[in-house]
């Protein structure tokens, strides 16, 4: 699977600034950071939006349920290392 192919075109699509795909270009580029190993790069790419200051556009479903769980998964990281 070509995760960073994908991470590069959504890079390119957020940079166009096009505002319909801001949003679901953000979510994906998360969804290809977490399945390539890079947890808090999904992290940062999700919550950088909702530290902007109009956050509101972020505010849909998929969005925010995919925001949750990388935070889930990344709170549960350093559980994980304690229990080794």
């Amino acid at each position: 699977v070509e995760y960073e192919t994908a991470i590069e075109y959504f890079d390119k699509v957020l940079a166009s600034g096009d505002a319909a795909l801001l949003t679901p270009a953000t979510n994906n580029r998360a969804v290809c950071l977490l399945f390539s190993g890079n947890l808090s790069g999904g992290v940062a790419t999700l919550e950088t939006p909702l530290m902007s200051s109009h956050p509101e556009s972020f505010v849909e479903e998929v969005f925010v349920f995919n925001y949750n769980t990388l935070m889930d998964l990344y709170s549960e990281k350093p559980q994980e290392k304690k229990a080794h």
